[in-house]
């Protein structure tokens, strides 16, 4: 994708992530939180990782194939919600897939519940 700004909230991407000595760098997956109006206007995506080690922890949801409405994990990961950070959008690599819009909703509520945000 490399400089394609098409993304969306809810997309599976992935990232190229540098290491802490800016020398390295190496491709993550991630799924995009920021609205499709800031993506719009930005050349920056928010986003929260995806890890292959499943573990019960707080602020935290498993994702499968089961929770795509398009695209294909290799193996059932786990989203950290406390794993979030923005980077530009020509890191984004290319798209793996998009979250069902209950996974999506499952995780905005992670989010709220991380930032103790109120929706009345």
């Amino acid at each position: 994708m490399y400089g394609n700004t098409t993304v969306k909230q809810g997309d599976l991407v992935i990232l190229e992530i540098s290491f802490s000595d800016y020398e390295r760098s190496k491709l993550r997956p991630a799924v995009v939180v920021s609205n499709n109006r800031y993506n719009s206007v930005f050349d920056d995506v928010v986003v929260v990782g995806i890890y292959s080690r499943i573990i019960d922890r707080d602020f935290s949801t498993v994702i499968s194939n089961d929770d795509l409405k398009e695209g294909f994990l290799v193996k059932t990961s786990m989203i950290k919600a406390d794993s979030i950070f923005k980077v530009e959008k020509g890191l984004v690599y290319k798209k793996i897939g998009v979250l069902k819009d209950e996974k999506l909703n499952e995780i905005k509520g992670i989010l709220s519940e991380l930032f103790e945000i109120k929706n009345d």
